[in-house]
């Protein structure tokens, strides 16, 4: 399993935050992540 930085994780969590109008699930097929990891970084 790979292991995300604190800054990585840190630009999720802002797209999320921001009005990026991104859903959770854009999020990780934008970063190519799973969705699990977009929702566990919150």
């Amino acid at each position: 399993m790979p292991r995300y930085s604190d800054e990585r994780r840190q630009a999720i969590v802002t797209k999320l935050l921001l009005s990026h109008n991104l859903s959770p699930y854009g999020i990780a097929a934008w970063e190519n992540i799973s969705l699990a990891t977009v929702r566990s970084a919150c």
